[in-house]
C-alpha cells in the first residue's frame, strides 16, 4: 500500500488528494499499523487458545482411555480370580498326593516347590478377592509404617538367588513415617518390584529418599536394563520384547502402576542404571500422604 495505491479522493464528497496534510497522512498510516498489530495479536491469541483447547481435549481423551483400560483390567482380574480358584485347588490336592506317594527326594523337592508357588498364587488371589489392602473401615489398620510396608511387599519375593537390599534416609526413622495403606500405592510398588525381580541377575536395591515435597522409592536391579527399542514407550500398555532370549511381559504392569499412581498424585520415572540394569523411581506426594515437608 505504500507504493501501489490509488489517491484518496471523491468529487461527491469534495475530497481531493491535495487536501491531506503530512500530519493527516501520518495519522492514517498510524491507524493502519495499529489495526494490523491488533489483528495480529488477536489472531495469535485465538490460535493459541485453540491449540490449548485441542491439547486439553487430547489429554482428557487419553486419560479417559486409560481409565477405561484400567477398569477393563480390573474386570478381567475379578473374572480370573473366580475362574482360577478351582483349578489351583485341584492342582494343590494332586501335588500333595504325589508327595505322599513318591519316595524320590529330588521329585519331592520339585513337588514341594510347586506347592509353595501354588500357595503364593492362592494368597494373591485371596488378596485380590477380599481387597483387604484397601480397608477404609478401620482407620488404625489402614495406617502403616512406610518401611514396614516396603518390607511386607518384598517379603513375598524371598529367593536365595536374588538378594534384596533396602536402604533409607534417617527421615523415615526419625519421625516414624506412616502412610495410608492405599491399594493403588501397594499395587504400584508391587508391580515395580515384581518387574525388577523378573529381570534381576543377583541383586535388587531399594532406596527410600526424602525430598521437600515428595518421598521417592528407587528400585534398581542388576539385570539387562530396559531395551532401547521400548524405552521411549515405557508406561504404555501391551509392549512386547521381540528378543526371545530376554524375558517378556514388561509393559502392562508398568502401565497399571503409572495410572494407579496418577490417582494418588504420584509419578513414576524410568532410566538405565549406571553399570547396567533398570532403575525405576516412584514419586509419592507428601501432601496426599499427609506428611510434613521436612
Amino acid at each position: 500500500m505504500l507504493f501501489f495505491y490509488f489517491p484518496l479522493e471523491s468529487d461527491a464528497l469534495g475530497i481531493s488528494q491535495n487536501e491531506f496534510s503530512r500530519f493527516e497522512i501520518f495519522l492514517i498510516w498510524s491507524a493502519l499499523i495499529i489495526a494490523v498489530i491488533f489483528l495480529t495479536f488477536y489472531c495469535f491469541r485465538v490460535a493459541d487458545d485453540s491449540r490449548k483447547t485441542r491439547k486439553a481435549l487430547k489429554e482428557t481423551q487419553l486419560s479417559l482411555s486409560n481409565e477405561e483400560k484400567v477398569s477393563a483390567l480390573m474386570g478381567l482380574t475379578a473374572a480370573a480370580v473366580h475362574e482360577l480358584g478351582t483349578p489351583l485347588s485341584t492342582i494343590s490336592v494332586i501335588t500333595k498326593e504325589l508327595v505322599n506317594n513318591n519316595d524320590d527326594e529330588q521329585v519331592k523337592e520339585d513337588l514341594n516347590l510347586i506347592q509353595s508357588q501354588l500357595k503364593r498364587c492362592s494368597n494373591i488371589l485371596e488378596r485380590l478377592r477380599s481387597n483387604s489392602l484397601d480397608d477404609k473401615n478401620n482407620e488404625f489398620i489402614n495406617q502403616l509404617d512406610f518401611i514396614r510396608l516396603i518390607n511386607e511387599i518384598t517379603s513375598s519375593y524371598d529367593n536365595d538367588n536374588i538378594n534384596i537390599i533396602i536402604s533409607n534416609d534417617p527421615y523415615f526413622e526419625n519421625i516414624n513415617v506412616t502412610i495410608p495403606r492405599s491399594a493403588e500405592i501397594v499395587h504400584s510398588i508391587t508391580n515395580v518390584v515384581d518387574n525388577a525381580f523378573k529381570f534381576a541377575s543377583s541383586q535388587i536395591d531399594i532406596n527410600l529418599i526424602n525430598e521437600e515435597n515428595n518421598i521417592i522409592i528407587e528400585v534398581a536391579d542388576d539385570g539387562p536394563g530396559f531395551a532401547p527399542e521400548i524405552f521411549p514407550f515405557l508406561g504404555e500398555p501391551y509392549i512386547r520384547n521381540n528378543n526371545k532370549a530376554i524375558k517378556q511381559g514388561l509393559g502392562l504392569g508398568l502401565f497399571i502402576s503409572k495410572n494407579l499412581l496418577a490417582k494418588s498424585q504420584g509419578e513414576i520415572k524410568f532410566s538405565q542404571r549406571e553399570g547396567g540394569g533398570g532403575l525405576v523411581k516412584i514419586f509419592l506426594s507428601k501432601n496426599y500422604l499427609n506428611l510434613s515437608n521436612e
